[in-house]
């Protein structure tokens, strides 16, 4: 398999390079940086607590990501996000940079919860591109020192964006009933999406493939479009339509949508949730929400 080519993007919208973020930070500038964790289910190559303090960018605070409750994965009504922000000291009228382990785990849940910021009504949001070990590579300082972390309220907090997430089966299938221009799009992987995988078989009837594997290589950078955009343009993704896209939970959704971002893709909802709610519901009720397979 050829190695998957990495996109250095310059004036990146969301995914910032670590030379660019030691310049940022060298030069004085204002930027929160978040260091994001799962305490309960790091993942393989998963970063801890311990290791944070063994090492991390400087002036990162340590961001759980289970705060978004106990099922993080399912994300809780917009007041609690705000509060969860507002109690890990994050401004929402400063630059932040999101990053996590080089993994995939870590890598998504930096996503996610950069889109928590972008739900909230945030504007400079970004997320470092290939995680902590892409930091270390570059040969950057790291200190070991935590950083102290005071709440602080929002005031006059901006519009938040909840136009961008639908968080039930019925209200994903009632957009695209409104909406039969907005193309649903997947962000699984393919045995999932063809239903050959071992978990729940199948796939949201109606829903095209753009595949987890376009979101990083090897090295979890994001991915040069020249490694997808033919077979996208040939599934009807393309900049010009709606989309509302999925994966199986919400963490490879979350890449993905920044991913879209960055390619200009304007008009993206996110399915919060997506197929571990979904698939219960096509159960349940079987006509109202059908599955296709193959």
């Amino acid at each position: 398999m050829d190695e998957k080519k990495r996109w250095q993007k310059e004036n990146a919208r969301h995914y910032i390079t670590s030379e660019r973020l030691a310049q940022q930070l060298h030069n004085g500038l204002e930027i929160q940086v978040v260091e994001v964790y799962d305490p309960v289910q790091p993942g393989p190559n998963g970063r801890s607590r311990a290791d944070y303090l063994a090492g991390h960018i400087p002036g990162a605070s340590l961001f759980d990501f289970t705060q978004f409750g106990p099922r993080p994965e399912y994300l809780p009504k917009i007041e609690v996000l705000q509060e969860v922000f507002e109690q890990q000291g994050i401004r929402y009228d400063q630059p932040v940079v999101f990053y996590g382990s080089s993994s995939v785990p870590g890598m998504h849940m930096a996503a996610k919860t950069a889109f928590v910021a972008y739900l909230l009504g945030m504007d400079e949001i970004y997320i470092l591109d290939g995680g902590y070990q892409d930091w270390l590579d570059g040969g950057y300082d790291v200190e070991s020192d935590e950083v102290a972390v005071t709440s602080v309220p929002w005031e006059n907090p901006p519009e938040t964006r909840q136009v961008a997430i639908v968080q039930t089966p019925e209200a994903y299938q009632a957009i695209r009933q409104k909406e039969p221009e907005r193309l649903a799009v997947s962000f699984r992987s393919l045995k999932e999406y063809q239903g050959q995988s071992e978990q729940a078989a199948g796939e949201i009837k109606g829903a095209v493939y753009a595949g987890d594997e376009s979101l990083f290589t090897e090295s979890y950078h994001i991915q040069h479009p020249e490694n997808f955009e033919d077979r996208w343009q040939e599934e009807g993704i393309r900049p010009d339509r709606p989309l509302v896209i999925h994966c199986g939970s919400g963490f490879r959704a979350s890449t993905g949508f920044f991913l879209l971002k960055e390619l200009g893709y304007e008009d993206v909802i996110l399915f919060d949730g997506s197929w571990a709610k979904y698939y219960p519901a096509h159960l349940h009720s079987p006509d109202q929400h059908p599955i296709k397979n193959g």
